[in-house]
């Protein structure tokens, strides 16, 4: 590029385009999530400026020689690309030692590596898509699996923090449970195939079985080893055994919704259950009949169901069925405490994995109304599951679109540090020392205590203190004026569909962009009869100022007994400058994850026509002969 405009005659003009690096697979843009070519992704110069450092999609960096001032010749290319993975990753981020040919580098992977004479070495492990659970190794309690979107399963070291293994199963992975003997790790897919490989070598497949036409959200190992429970989002629940290869022994019916946690008892004969509709349920696992007589002196394995008597604590009253994604209770093995001399207590806890991003940890059993508890903040997204390690030492949270994994500690008693509030001084403050003035010495005063002047002084420090908290104070109500004052009203009216379930009751959200600007993800909410079939709900917003509104992104979170939801058009209307004609974005398409493509949000750009349907009238005879019906 000409910077000076001396060379092309105007500023900014391109010089020369010089090849580099190849286009390399699709990936969605951060403008409006289309699937793109990726290109050049990143720049740095090191070693004193004299060469340039590229990154590109296709998974390379490219060293050039820039010491003329000009871009020269390439002195190096460095490939990035790991077995396990069937694409190359992208740069995303790239920094160098200005003096030094050190490398830093992020890719899309949620990786950092760093590159020491050239030579790759990984800093950072990091998971490759969405992560939506976890499960700790029984045996060797300081491992743990978790398995995310993007096919891959991952196997940690909670003691080093580090990556051990990692092994694609073809599949997006969205459940993951280890055998009591920890010789088998299962794989449930979004698919509803279940996969399971052997632990000591994850390239190695034992088994698969797929008897699910839809995702498998839950995988639970029998206490003796025997069985394993797969639960579906097909509102089943099938019991292998594992014995014979893990043949299908018989199937759970009877839940209404999507399963969503399983639980077995000592005995390894029944298993609880429950389901997106928050109903609990108990089953004979050997028959796969529902158990109706009261199970309240059943004495459980594990308790990560989140409905029952023994965590009904753990909600609270402002809490929808959704905003505790999962529970996990403490285990209570005494032989750990022997074995492992830092084994966590014996003590019993629950902990919860919330919507809000926080995980909480309660007493067990957590019984009474808003029970006490503690909790923490560390995933920017939902959290989607939280187990505790068999020494209760350790518990791991998965955290969803963050992509990451949170090792927590267990203590006996809270360490919580103390925070010391300062008040608001100003940041910059400038001394002017006070000018002299000639003046009589005074004798008295010459002899003054010198702890008056010290508690003087100290009362002139308070004093200022005081009045440059309040000055900030002021600016800061100044600022918040000046910003109320920017926003802008805008109403935002979704019109669904009048045909057979279009309603939905998943939460329901919406980004717009204007030629000024991007707003954030803002959810729509004002009544609990929003988006039922053929029903037109407003809402007003109050953001910054986007100019004209030309694309809307609106979407749900596939939530609730009918996420799916059928939108016929959204128009957006700007209250705040009524001379601004509203905009009518159509749609006309599905959004849910069982039905049409599968997708939950839709990219609508203005003047863009909205599918057309058309009802069609089938005849159907059946033949006049003996047995030619069906029922």
């Amino acid at each position: 590029w000409d910077m000076g405009g001396r060379r092309a005659g105007s500023f900014g003009s391109v010089l020369k385009v010089i090849p580099a690096h190849a286009p390399g697979p699709k990936a969605p843009s951060i403008h409006d999530g289309q699937l793109v070519v990726q290109g050049v992704r990143a720049l740095c110069l090191r070693a004193k400026n004299s060469e340039l450092v590229s990154g590109g999609s296709d998974g390379t960096l490219i060293v050039w020689d820039i010491t003329n001032g000009t871009l020269g010749r390439v002195l190096k290319t460095i490939p990035f690309h790991e077995l396990s993975e069937s694409s190359v990753c992208s740069f995303r981020s790239l920094d160098a030692q200005n003096d030094g040919y050190t490398l830093v580098v992020g890719t899309n992977r949620c990786e950092i590596w760093a590159l020491s004479n050239d030579i790759p070495e990984s800093l950072v492990q990091g998971h490759t898509n969405d992560v939506y659970a976890c499960a700790w190794h029984p045996k060797k309690p300081y491992k743990f699996a978790t398995a995310c979107d993007s096919s891959n399963v991952f196997l940690w070291n909670a003691r080093r923090r580090q990556l051990i293994a990692k092994v694609n199963v073809g599949l997006a992975a969205r459940s993951v449970a280890f055998s009591p003997n920890g010789a088998h790790l299962a794989v449930g897919t979004i698919t509803g195939s279940i996969r399971v490989v052997q632990v000591e070598d994850m390239s190695q497949k034992v088994a698969e079985m797929h008897f699910s036409s839809q995702g498998i959200k839950e995988l639970k190992y029998s206490p003796d080893g025997t069985k394993l429970a797969a639960g579906s989002h097909d509102c089943d629940i099938d019991i292998f055994d594992v014995t014979r290869g893990y043949a299908r022994l018989a199937r759970c019916t009877g839940h209404s919704s999507y399963i969503n946690h399983v639980d077995w008892s000592v005995d390894s004969r029944i298993i609880q259950s429950t389901c997106g509709a928050y109903e609990l349920l108990y089953f004979d696992a050997s028959t796969g009949k529902q158990v109706r007589q009261n199970q309240r002196d059943t004495m459980w394995h594990t308790w990560t169901v989140t409905q029952g008597f023994p965590v009904m604590g753990i909600w609270r009253p402002d809490n929808d069925g959704t905003d505790i994604n999962s529970a996990c209770r403490t285990h209570k093995n005494p032989a750990w405490q022997t074995l492992d001399p830092l084994a966590g207590s014996l003590e019993e806890y629950v902990l919860t994995a919330g919507d809000d991003g926080r995980v909480r940890i309660f007493n067990y059993p957590c019984v009474v109304e808003n029970a006490p508890g503690r909790e923490y903040i560390a995933h920017c997204s939902h959290v989607m599951d939280v187990r505790v390690a068999p020494t209760n030492r350790w518990a791991v949270s998965v955290g969803g679109s963050d992509r990451s994994a949170m090792q927590w500690r267990i203590l006996p008693e809270s360490q919580d540090e103390v925070i010391q509030i300062k008040p608001q001084v100003e940041q910059y403050k400038v001394f002017t020392a006070a000018k002299r003035k000639g003046v009589a010495a005074d004798p008295l005063a010459l002899m003054a205590d010198p702890a008056d002047a010290a508690a003087a002084a100290a009362a002139q420090i308070t004093a200022d203190a005081d009045a440059a908290a309040a000055n900030a104070l002021k600016n800061k109500e100044a600022e918040d004026a000046l910003r109320r004052q920017s926003l802008k009203k805008y109403e935002v009216t979704t019109v669904t569909s009048n045909i057979k379930g279009a309603g939905t009751d998943a939460q329901v959200f919406v980004v717009l962009t204007g030629s000024k600007g991007k707003s954030m993800d803002m959810k729509l909410e004002n009544s609990p009869d929003n988006f039922e079939r053929g029903r037109t709900d407003a809402f007003m917003l109050e953001i910054p100022d986007l100019g004209d509104v030309h694309t809307v992104m609106v979407g749900h979170n596939g939530k609730g007994s009918k996420p799916r939801w059928h939108l016929e058009k959204l128009i957006v209307l700007n209250k705040t400058d009524p001379g601004v004609n509203p905009a009518v974005f159509t749609c006309g398409q599905w959004m849910g994850a069982d039905v049409g493509d599968g997708q939950l949000s839709r990219i609508l750009k203005l003047g863009t026509q909205a599918l057309t349907s058309r009802k069609y009238k089938v005849l159907v005879k059946t033949s006049d002969i003996k047995g030619a019906g069906t029922d």
